[in-house]
């Protein structure tokens, strides 16, 4: 599902400068959202939250810098509440490849040059690129799921069975 609008720039286009996407993977049971505001200028960043902790990147997609927040404990599945009076939080840990130190930079790429060297080389080897047609496909079906959601402003579904977009759960 979808929302968002045409709020900082109402200057006649179609596409909305605020927009939020939440998508529910069942099967590797995940929740996964995204948003965006052209608007504001609070920068960029990337998390992800896990069970065991979060990580979290300060330059958004693209930046080399990581950083992992460990979760103190976790009451997945146990209904357990967490009491966190009095204890410290956890120190985040910055993530690096074996053999790198020091942190790297905050800066934001599309990382572009990585893809287009990757399918080249793979053109001339045959291997497998690193965004495979599957891997194109699902993300090209993930956005015209989110677009269509936004537009019909209600929930769209995936029946990955026939492969098809519904505007109602999918059988069985």
């Amino acid at each position: 599902m979808a929302n968002g609008g045409i709020f900082a720039w109402p200057d006649g286009r179609e596409n909305p400068d605020t927009f939020a996407c939440l998508s529910t993977f069942a099967r590797k049971e995940a929740l996964y959202s995204f948003s965006v505001c052209f608007g504001n200028a609070f920068g960029d960043h990337t998390i992800i939250r896990g069970t065991r902790g979060t990580l979290y990147s300060p330059g958004g997609e693209g930046c080399p810098q990581w950083w992992f927040i460990p979760e103190p404990g976790s009451g997945w599945r146990s209904n357990v509440i967490f009491e966190s009076k009095g204890k410290k939080p956890p120190k985040r840990e910055l993530v690096t490849i074996p053999g790198h130190t020091g942190v790297p930079p905050v800066v934001q790429s599309d990382d572009l040059v990585y893809h287009t060297d990757n399918w080249l080389a793979c053109m001339r080897s045959r291997e497998t690129p690193n965004g495979s047609i599957d891997t194109g496909f699902a993300h090209s079906v993930a956005v015209v799921m989110a677009t269509r959601a936004y537009r019909e402003g209600k929930k769209i579904y995936w029946n990955r069975k026939d492969e098809e977009i519904l505007d109602h759960p999918p059988p069985g």
